[in-house]
C-alpha cells in the first residue's frame, strides 16, 4: 500500500484549494484530553511528535525521534476522496558513535494497518504504534536499522501553547494550529541498533501535537522550532516562521508545568555556523542563539548531519538532538533538546 512521492507532492499542492472546507484552527475551540490525545478528523494535517533522550547504561547518550502524521488529502464530504494518509518518521542520533539513522513509512488508512485500533485505541503505522492511556505513553518503532519501545509518564498536566492552545503561525486569520505538549516525560525501554541490544538506563522525552489545516501562509517557506530542557527544571518552547510575514511565538515552563507566553517582540533567533548537506544541498544553520528579553541561550548539534531525506513523500527537514547552554533569569543554565529545520532545502508550502 506504499505511495510514490510524485501522488503525494500532487495531493500537498492540491489541498491548499480546500482548505476554506476543512475545518480550521480556531480561539473558541477548548482543548480537553484525555479527548483530544486522539485524532481529529476534519482537519488536513495532524501530528503526534515525540522526541527524546536516551542514557544507556553503559553512560552513552542517544537522541530520538518519532512522529506520527495523518493527512487528509481532501476535506470530508468530496467526492471520491481519496483515503486518509498516516506517515511516520523515526530517527536515533548515536552521540558517542557520531551517527545519525532515520525511516519513514507511509500508509493509507485500513484496519490493521494504519489507522486508530478499536481494541486498545492505540495509533498504529504498520506495525509501530502509539498508546496514550492517562498519563502514560507508549510508543514503539520497529525498523531495519533500529527499533525501539519506550514507556513513559509525566506527572504534569498537558501544556497549552499560545492562547489556551491556539498558537498563530502568522498574522493572517487562519495560519494557526491547535498546539500543546506533554513534557517530562520519564521512564525507560528497550533499544536496538543494528541488531544490538542497548541496555537502557533511562528515557526523557517531549511531545507535541499539533492539528490544524492551513499554518503556513503563501509567503512563508519554513520553520526553526526548538524545545530546550533545561537541568533545573525548567523548559523552553520557541519557534520562528520564515518569510513574508515572519513570526515568532514561544512558551516558558516552570517545572511544575506552569507555562507563560513568551513576548515575542523580545524573541530573537541569531543564526550561527552553517553546515551543508552533500545529499539535500541544503544549508542548514545548525548553530544558533536564541534570545527572549534577558533569557539567552546556544544551541549547538551533537552532530551535523541530522538531516532526514524521505524518499516516499519528497519531504527533507533538519531535526536532532542538541546541547543549550545560556542564562535564565540572570542565572546560567545547561541542558539538552531537540531542534528542527524546515525549508533549507525546498520550500515546505503545500506539504507537511
Amino acid at each position: 500500500m506504499k505511495f510514490n512521492s510524485l501522488l503525494i507532492l500532487i495531493l500537498f499542492t492540491f489541498l491548499p484549494a480546500f482548505s476554506q472546507i476543512y475545518r480550521v484552527a480556531s480561539p473558541e475551540y477548548q482543548l480537553s484530553f484525555p479527548k483530544d490525545h486522539f485524532p481529529h478528523a476534519g482537519f488536513r494535517t495532524e501530528w503526534w511528535y515525540y522526541t527524546g533522550h536516551v542514557e544507556a547504561q553503559s553512560g552513552n547518550q542517544y537522541g530520538f525521534q518519532f512522529t506520527i502524521f495523518k493527512v487528509e488529502p481532501a476535506p470530508p464530504g468530496v467526492p471520491n476522496r481519496p483515503p486518509v494518509l498516516y506517515l511516520l518518521h523515526s530517527a536515533v542520533t548515536d552521540l558517542s558513535g557520531k551517527t545519525f539513522q532515520y525511516a519513514e513509512i507511509l500508509q493509507r488508512e485500513f484496519p490493521g494497518s494504519a489507522g486508530i485500533n478499536p481494541a486498545d485505541s492505540s495509533l498504529n503505522v504498520e506495525g509501530s504504534h502509539l498508546k496514550i492511556s492517562g498519563n502514560r505513553h507508549n510508543l514503539s518503532f520497529h525498523g531495519t536499522d533500529f527499533s525501539f519501545s519506550f514507556d513513559l509518564e509525566s506527572a504534569l498536566s498537558p501544556v497549552l501553547h499560545g492562547v489556551n492552545g491556539y498558537s498563530p503561525k502568522s498574522k493572517e486569520p487562519g495560519n494557526a494550529s491547535h498546539y500543546y505538549s506533554v513534557v517530562n516525560l520519564l521512564g525507560s525501554g528497550s533499544l536496538e541498533i543494528k541488531g544490538k541490544p542497548v541496555p537502557v538506563k533511562s528515557v526523557s522525552a517531549w511531545m507535541d501535537h499539533e492539528f490544524s489545516s492551513n499554518a503556513l501562509s503563501p509567503f512563508q517557506s519554513g520553520w526553526d522550532w526548538v524545545t530546550l530542557s533545561l537541568d533545573n527544571g525548567w523548559k523552553v518552547m520557541a519557534f520562528q516562521v520564515r518569510g513574508n510575514p515572519q513570526f515568532v511565538s514561544g512558551s516558558l515552563i516552570s517545572p511544575d508545568g506552569k507555562v507563560s507566553a513568551l513576548d515575542p517582540k523580545t524573541i530573537s533567533f541569531l543564526p550561527g555556523r552553517t553546515w551543508t548537506s552533500k545529499e539535500s544541498k541544503g544549508v542548514y544553520p545548525v548553530e544558533w542563539e536564541i534570545k527572549s528579553g534577558e533569557n539567552q541561550f546556544q544551541i549547538t548539534p551533537w552532530m551535523d548531519n541530522q538531516e532526514l531525506v524521505m524518499k516516499e513523500t519528497g519531504v527533507t527537514y533538519w531535526e536532532g538532538a542538541i546541547s543549550v547552554k545560556g542564562k535564565l533569569n540572570g542565572k546560567p543554565v545547561t541542558g539538552k533538546g531537540y531542534l528542527e529545520m524546515t525549508g533549507y532545502a525546498g520550500k515546505m508550502n503545500g506539504k507537511l
